[in-house]
């Protein structure tokens, strides 16, 4: 019985552990786009020439204004996705730990009591 329960925990644990990889990878890919949106923004900032924009597979002539409008709403909006996954991410690694914690213990107190 108590191996059944074992090996549920570290079957539950092996699920958190690919659940946080995943909340990484996600965050990789957010971090990236805000990087882009960080990097457009600046080079828009700076640029004084005629701001284009792709629409579709058509490049199209847009004003300054409503360029850095879109960037930094984008940005606002990937931040906000950036923080829930970090705080996600922590949550499920408290999670994951407090199990990896309850599952040693229990491995410990099996393995003391078929030593005895």
């Amino acid at each position: 019985m108590a191996q059944g329960v074992s090996e549920e925990r570290i079957s539950q644990l092996q699920q958190m552990e690919q659940g946080i990889q995943v909340l990484m990878l996600q965050k990789q890919q957010l971090q990236l786009q805000l990087n882009e949106l960080d990097n457009a923004l600046q080079e828009l900032q700076k640029s004084s020439e005629q701001p284009y924009k792709m629409v579709g597979g058509l490049l199209l002539a847009a004003e300054k204004k409503t360029l850095v409008e879109e960037l930094t709403s984008k940005k606002e909006i990937v931040t906000v996705r950036l923080n829930n996954l970090t705080e996600q991410e922590k949550i499920l690694g408290s999670k994951a730990e407090t199990l990896k914690k309850n599952l040693l213990q229990s491995m410990s107190k099996e393995g003391n009591a078929s030593g005895s």
